[in-house]
């Protein structure tokens, strides 16, 4: 084993090295790539769909916390519903009995992509027609 740096064919090194060659793995590859394995390209083909899966949003969501995609997460289930569980990176909750009052706060965001999420996906879906219909531009279910 070496002390300093790495041995002649490289396959042994110090930790301090390891490190080193650590730090020194390109970041850029892992944002593209990240572990659900979709490139940039694939979240936004995702994000050009009327309705995803559970899984696709759980992709989306990594993507987002990684910088690749932007976009909001509203929750239009009830305040009981919410206070029980919800999908971690909720940006907004717009309950549907309250919709249009609680939709105030998203009016500025109308060209933002917006995805919407409830416990079946009715409640969700009836909210994202009325939101295209209001002049939201990109309304996923």
């Amino acid at each position: 084993m070496p002390t300093k740096g790495n041995c002649h064919c490289g396959i042994f090194c110090t930790k301090d090295k390891a490190d080193e060659l650590l730090i020194g793995i390109d970041t850029k590859e892992a944002i593209v790539t990240h572990s659900r394995g979709l490139t940039k390209n694939e979240c936004e083909d995702l994000l050009n769909k009327e309705d995803i899966s559970s899984i696709e949003l759980e992709a989306l969501l990594e993507a987002r916390e990684l910088g690749m995609v932007d976009f909001l997460l509203v929750d239009t289930r009830e305040w009981m519903e919410w206070v029980n569980a919800r999908i971690e990176g909720t940006d907004y909750l717009v309950p549907t009995t309250s919709f249009y009052n609680s939709l105030e706060p998203l009016n500025d965001k109308k060209d933002r992509t917006i995805i919407l999420y409830c416990h079946s996906g009715s409640r969700s879906a009836y909210c994202q027609r009325v939101m295209l219909n209001m002049g939201f531009k990109k309304v996923i279910n």
